[in-house]
């Protein structure tokens, strides 16, 4: 009888944990929701980024039209940052 309510008590605190962290999770996400939609970034200083276009590739220096955080077709690699044209400092991928 005792080991069946230390069960009953280890899954609730158990089950709690993980549906906090994915309530958090999902808060995480939806708060990027805005910068993940959004045509330009900001870079550390202020200038604006096209996210739409054509870059190009680090990986395999393929030129690309679309979106900058899309994973190259050629080579298959996902950039983690892009460079801002003015200034050259990273605008990291907002769904990293």
């Amino acid at each position: 009888m005792l080991g069946e309510a230390v069960g009953i008590a280890v899954w609730m605190a158990a089950t709690t944990w993980i549906g906090a962290r994915g309530l958090w999770r999902l808060g995480v996400v939806v708060s990027r929701m805005p910068r993940v939609f959004s045509q330009t970034a900001r870079c550390p200083r202020g200038h604006r980024v096209p996210l739409y276009g054509v870059h190009q590739c680090a990986g395999c220096r393929a030129a690309i039209e679309g979106y900058v955080f899309r994973s190259c077709r050629f080579c298959g690699s996902t950039p983690s940052w892009t460079p801002c044209p003015r200034c050259r400092l990273g605008v990291p991928n907002p769904l990293r």
